[in-house]
């Protein structure tokens, strides 16, 4: 699944996809389709976590998938700001 979301400069976000039932992955690209993190396994267990700071304003796209990526499961998807 695509997300799309608005970042603003400056602001450092935290990115969490779990699952109890998949090994999750996580990518997060810029509005130019430039891949800027991915994760596996930084949130615990199979979960996925990438904190990324925005260099600029924009809409940024998350792809929450699993790691072989054709697995289907729930997961929940948290996008917060970090100190």
């Amino acid at each position: 699944k695509v997300y799309s979301i608005n970042l603003k400069a400056g602001q450092t976000y935290t990115i969490d996809l779990e699952s109890q039932n998949m090994d999750s992955y996580l990518y997060l690209f810029d509005g130019k389709s430039k891949l800027l993190a991915q994760d596996d396994d930084s949130g615990g267990d199979l979960n996925s976590r990438i904190i990324h700071r925005a260099e600029k304003d924009g809409v940024f796209h998350i792809i929450a998938t699993s790691l072989d990526g054709d697995e289907m499961a729930e997961f929940t998807l948290k996008v917060r700001k970090s100190d």
